[in-house]
C-alpha cells in the first residue's frame, strides 16, 4: 500500500534575506556567545545542512554562492568552541584576583577611606619636591663633574668613552 505525502508551499520553511536584514538591523556587536550542549550543536548543524540543500527556500539571496557562504559561516560558528563553563569560570577567577590586587593597591595607597586620585596627586607632588631637593643638594652638577672623571678611569681600564650628559 503506497501513501502519498502532500506538502503545501505555505507550510514550508523559507529564509528571506530582507527579513533577516530587517530583524538584525541595529545589532551592536558582530558576534554573540551561546553555550550549547553537543546535542544542541548537532541539531542546529543538521538543520542548517538539511535546509542548505533546498535553494528554492532561500528568498532574496543573490544566488547559491551567497547561501553557501552563510551556511558555511553558520556551521563554522557552531563547530568553533569559543568559551563556556570552564572558560567563564576561569575568567571569573581572574577577575576576582584582579579585584583583590586593586584592593591591595588601594590599601597600600591609603586604606579604604583614601581618595586614590588625591593620593596620586600627593605622590606626584612629593616626587616633584624630591627632584627640587636633589637640585638643592647639587646632585645634577655633581653628576656632571663625575662623568669626566669616571670617563677617564673607564678609558684607562679599557671601557669605551661615555658621552657627556647622555649626548
Amino acid at each position: 500500500m503506497s501513501q502519498k505525502l502532500v506538502t503545501h508551499f505555505t507550510k514550508q520553511v523559507h529564509f528571506d534575506k530582507d527579513l533577516l536584514d530587517e530583524l538584525t538591523d541595529g545589532e551592536t556587536t558582530e558576534y554573540y556567545l551561546f553555550c550549547l550542549s553537543p546535542a544542541s550543536r548537532w541539531l542546529l548543524s543538521t538543520l542548517v545542512s538539511f535546509y542548505s540543500e533546498y535553494y528554492n527556500r532561500w528568498d532574496n539571496f543573490s544566488g547559491q554562492r551567497e547561501i553557501d557562504q552563510l551556511v558555511a559561516e553558520t556551521l563554522e560558528g557552531l563547530g568553533c568552541e569559543v568559551a563556556c563553563r570552564e572558560d567563564i569560570q576561569a575568567i571569573n577567577v581572574t577577575l576576582g584576583e584582579i579585584n583583590a590586587t586593586m584592593v591591595e593597591i588601594r590599601d597600600a595607597l591609603g586604606g579604604e577611606t583614601a581618595d586614590l586620585d588625591e593620593r596620586l596627586v600627593e605622590i606626584k607632588t612629593e616626587l616633584a619636591d624630591l627632584d627640587l631637593s636633589l637640585v638643592d643638594l647639587g646632585l645634577p652638577d655633581l653628576i656632571d663633574k663625575l662623568e669626566p672623571i669616571l670617563n677617564g678611569v673607564g678609558v684607562i681600564l679599557g671601557a669605551p668613552t661615555i658621552p657627556l650628559n647622555g649626548a
